[in-house]
């Protein structure tokens, strides 16, 4: 299919294929490289929206922590939207494979924190986070993350959206796992407590057992982050009051049925860990979201600044459009309209 972009983009190599899109690399007639997102046919409304609410989040954030819109444009014969942004040098998943000192990674790691702040601030909830969705640039000696893939991105605390799954696996909070708190801002911190787990360790914290990982084994790592984190005689609907769905407690009873004991199992935060990443790692993962901190809370427990953040401009109005039961037609003139504008 021949895409329809800016005209001041030259196409270059596609670098991977989703189920919603296209991702290729690009330079533009000033010979800068760009990453150049484009979405399949649109065709179906929650997938045409979640495309709005990115294209939204993209064209009004504001932060050197969070990745830019370069351009934009929608294509009304195939239905479909191209995003341009900066191309990155490689992304976390990549960069935490080299040989890169601590104190880089835990710089990068801030960055990471700083625009979660933001958009958590801006009434935003990533829940991909992951660290194939934080890019890293360079610039001179220097490296800045921003986080990117909004693709999964909502309005905080609007409607509960349990039809679908967020967060790739070792990255997922507990309680997506049972189709709750699907739009509370806790998810994000889970997420973020487990990538840094994973740049003081080198590996995954909660880690697939397979490369066939399915939906049908999320008892597999529901089933760990119960056990490394709720002591024994904790282990009980009783006292895990936060489980409130049918799938959340069928899939608790299933974990009490394979796991009789904790010996042996992976626990959160191994006795390797100094006690300054010990404690950060404990405080971020709680297993009741409520009482997980905010991302204003872990920045202060490490003396970080906190800066007031302005509001994301149009994210209000957008929140409310995005609740209205809203017909194909009508998004994809939203989003011509927006990718225009």
């Amino acid at each position: 299919m021949e895409w329809k972009v800016p005209k001041h983009i030259a196409m270059c190599d596609i670098i991977a294929v989703g189920s919603f899109g296209v991702v290729a690399k690009a330079s533009t007639s000033q010979g800068n490289q760009v990453c150049i997102k484009r979405s399949l046919n649109l065709k179906a409304v929650e997938v045409a929206k979640a495309f709005w609410i990115e294209l939204l989040l993209l064209k009004n954030c504001n932060h050197p922590n969070v990745i830019k819109l370069i351009d934009s444009n929608y294509d009304t014969i195939n239905r479909s939207l191209t995003f341009v942004m900066p191309r990155a040098s490689c992304d976390l998943q990549h960069f935490m494979k080299k040989n890169h000192p601590q104190q880089v990674l835990y710089s990068i790691f801030v960055d990471v924190l700083y625009g979660l702040h933001y958009l958590h601030s801006g009434g935003v909830v990533h829940r991909d986070l992951a660290p194939s969705n934080i890019f890293i640039f360079k610039t001179g000696g220097c490296f800045r993350a921003c986080i990117g893939d909004l693709g999964m991105a909502c309005f905080a605390h609007s409607p509960e959206q349990t039809h679908q799954i967020f967060t790739t696996f070792p990255y997922r909070a507990p309680e997506l796992f049972c189709r709750q708190g699907t739009t509370n801002p806790a998810v994000d911190v889970w997420s973020a407590g487990c990538i840094f787990a994973e740049i003081v360790q080198k590996t995954s914290l909660f880690h697939y057992p397979n490369e066939h990982f399915s939906v049908s084994d999320e008892w597999w790592i529901f089933g760990r982050q119960c056990c490394a984190l709720i002591p024994e005689e904790e282990m009980t609907l009783y006292k895990q009051s936060w489980i409130e769905s049918s799938i959340g407690r069928a899939l608790f009873a299933e974990i009490k049925k394979r796991y009789v004991s904790h010996q042996g199992l992976l626990w959160a935060c191994p006795d390797k860990y100094n006690s300054h990443e010990d404690t950060l790692l404990r405080k971020i993962l709680v297993i009741d979201p409520s009482k997980r901190p905010t991302m204003s809370e872990v920045l202060n427990f490490l003396d970080l600044e906190v800066f007031s953040q302005n509001s994301i401009p149009n994210l209000q109005y957008a929140s409310l459009i995005s609740q209205k039961h809203l017909n194909l037609n009508d998004i994809l003139h939203m989003l011509d309209v927006e990718s225009n504008s």
